[in-house]
């Protein structure tokens, strides 16, 4: 980040440091199977926090980026899968679910494409959107049921 004039790095960290981080929260959903089934896709964290939790596929915003383009990079980078299409469906905001400070989490609903892969360490699971694997990141399965209301036009 440029620096911003007349501020010294020491105070410029302390105002950063109060500033909540922006993340996307991806859920991302596989074509129906032939019996008509919607499946979720999800990722296990091999590192803190929530190390061994599985989780939707997120990550920071980067300084410059778009929508979009972070959920299409996180995507790719956490899943291997490519967006068909992308929807905003909410936000929260998480001041202390997360030991790495205030977050706002914009969330969004991605129809994918592609066979999910993961690594060794961060293994990918394709999931039944009624029956979550353990563990999970405690408030992850509100935002996946969230997306179901959404693709099935609940309000």
């Amino acid at each position: 980040m440029d620096r911003i004039p007349n501020l010294s790095q020491g105070a410029l960290d302390h105002i950063m440091d109060r500033v909540p981080l922006v993340i996307l929260d991806i859920v991302p959903w596989l074509p129906a199977d032939d019996e008509g089934a919607t499946h979720v896709v999800l990722v296990r964290r091999a590192r803190p926090p929530f190390e061994g939790c599985w989780h939707l596929p997120g990550g920071f915003l980067g300084w410059g980026e778009d929508f979009p383009e972070a959920a299409h990079r996180i995507l790719e980078r956490e899943t291997g899968l490519h967006m068909r299409s992308l929807r905003a469906i909410g936000f929260e905001n998480y001041q202390e679910l997360d030991p790495r400070g205030h977050q706002v989490a914009l969330l969004f609903t991605a129809e994918v494409h592609g066979a999910p892969m993961g690594t060794p360490e961060e293994p990918v699971g394709v999931f039944d959107p009624e029956d979550l694997p353990t563990p999970i990141i405690s408030y992850h399965p509100a935002v996946i049921q969230r997306s179901l209301w959404d693709m099935r036009g609940v309000r």
